[in-house]
């Protein structure tokens, strides 16, 4: 049976979901579908009639902006080459996407074919997707299954410094610092496998600036929701919890290793004393040959017995300048005079390192300090000179500037990499682990910031294999 081509025709485009429009090259209406009448809420009359002016009429009075919508047209009906696509916005919200072709039979040109979809729903949708996800402080993001982002939301521009469009099509992992970039594909990875699976996951995060930041991301397999197809990728930034974390961290390992150091060094003064107090004990009862002079004994008990001693100061002045509470109470003082005094009681002690001490302290030095905080600042400086530079020369010298007075503790021991000397100023940083090095490693953190106090500074000069100047700086008075 021959079916008729009209109604071949009428059959085939009142099946599709699109309104149909074939217009002839003298405006004349040739073939619409019943879509086409229903999208438009065109009366029958009106659609039945082959006057394509008189359609246009009453489309226009429905829409946004008819004058561009006319322009349009009737440029495309002088037109037998372009095809186009675009869409227009109606008074009532409605969205349409156009699309027009020439209309060609048997390759002559012939008119237009018009073809109307709504996308109202699915482009209000998108627009609320889009408003509720620009309203989240977190960025919200959509990944295809081989890593391409194909949505973030504007959280992104604010935290990285992208606008949204600018990562469409970037691959997540080249965005990831090289150190987290396989952890965060592993972890991808498991997740694609299984529908609806979660997973968390931190990184750093390159901004567009080529600075990185801390992130927590969850992810969720959505790749067999068919209005989705991506994974959906939750992340905010938290580099503030990172660095609380990792000073926690930090905090808890130093607390541990304070316990730990602290319980030695503490042992080796008591020590001492007990054996000199057993010592005293024997030589009291026995009727041997006199043991060595009590006042000897006494002497090495009263030299463990201010070790110990000092080692409790240095622990509360680490506790008082870590709650901000060190007292300082400065009066004027010649600082030469200062030094000289106190290094009287620590001649015997360079004696017994076997270090050549050089001293050159003529100088006139006023200052304002507090004497007993400086004196805990050289005790700390001698001590370093003589662990890491026993049996050689220290020296130590006073110069003056126009404003300044600074006094230099110099060793020749093995020096201090560039690369620690700052770290070395740190609480419980020490400059050597040598098994005959000793200490908490908290003497020159002290030392620096009761010098800071002074209004002044604690500076290090060293180079590895040619020892150390430390240089306390003060104001003149």
């Amino acid at each position: 049976m021959k079916m008729d081509a009209m109604a071949l025709l009428n059959a085939v485009f009142n099946t599709i979901s699109d309104g149909i429009l074939l217009v002839d090259r003298e405006d004349r209406v040739i073939f619409s579908n019943k879509r086409f009448g229903k999208l438009w809420k065109i009366p029958p009359e009106i659609v039945s009639s082959d006057d394509d002016q008189l359609l246009l009429q009453f489309i226009s009075d429905q829409l946004l902006d008819p004058d561009t919508f006319i322009a349009r047209v009737r440029a495309l009906y002088q037109d037998s080459v372009t095809e186009s696509f675009d869409e227009i916005a109606f008074k009532d919200g409605r969205i349409f996407e156009r699309t027009s072709r020439p209309l060609l039979i048997d390759g002559a040109w012939q008119g237009r074919i018009w073809s109307f979809r709504d996308v109202s729903s699915e482009r209000q949708g998108k627009v609320l997707f889009s408003a509720v996800t620009d309203l989240s402080p977190d960025i919200i993001s959509l990944i295809s299954p081989d890593g391409e982002l194909t949505f973030n939301s504007r959280a992104a521009e604010r935290i990285h410094g992208y606008a949204p469009e600018e990562l469409i099509g970037k691959r997540i992992y080249d965005l990831i610092h090289p150190d987290e970039r396989g952890a965060v594909e592993t972890v991808l990875s498991k997740l694609r496998a299984t529908d609806g699976s979660l997973a968390r996951v931190r990184y750093r995060f390159r901004h567009k600036d080529f600075s990185y930041s801390w992130m927590e991301a969850t992810a969720v397999n959505q790749l067999q929701n068919p209005l989705v197809r991506s994974l959906v990728v939750i992340s905010r930034e938290i580099g503030q919890q990172k660095e609380l974390e990792d000073s926690l961290n930090q905090a808890l390992k130093l607390r541990d290793d304070f316990i730990s150091i602290t319980s030695h060094e503490l042992k080796t003064p008591l020590t001492s004393i007990k054996l000199q107090l057993q010592m005293l004990l024997r030589s009291g009862q026995s009727s041997a040959p006199p043991s060595p002079p009590k006042h000897q004994n006494i002497t090495v008990l009263l030299d463990q017995v201010n070790a110990l001693q000092r080692l409790i100061d240095d622990l509360l002045s680490v506790t008082r300048m870590r709650t901000g509470k060190l007292d300082v109470d400065r009066q004027r003082e010649d600082l030469g005079q200062l030094v000289r005094s106190h290094l009287r009681s620590y001649e015997a002690l360079f004696r017994d390192a076997q270090c050549d001490l050089i001293v050159d302290l003529d100088l006139d030095a006023p200052v304002f300090c507090d004497r007993y905080r400086i004196e805990q600042v050289l005790h700390n400086l001698y001590s370093n000179a003589m662990k890491y530079s026993p049996a050689r020369q220290v020296t130590i010298r006073l110069e003056k500037r126009e404003d300044s007075v600074i006094l230099s503790v110099s060793d020749q021991g093995p020096g201090i990499p560039t690369e620690k000397q700052e770290s070395i100023f740190k609480l419980f940083e020490r400059g050597a682990h040598a098994p005959n090095v000793r200490g908490l490693g908290i003497g020159l953190f002290i030392s620096r910031t009761i010098v800071e106090e002074h209004q002044g500074q604690l500076l290090l000069e060293s180079t590895t294999g040619s020892g150390a100047t430390f240089k306390v700086v003060l104001p003149i008075a």
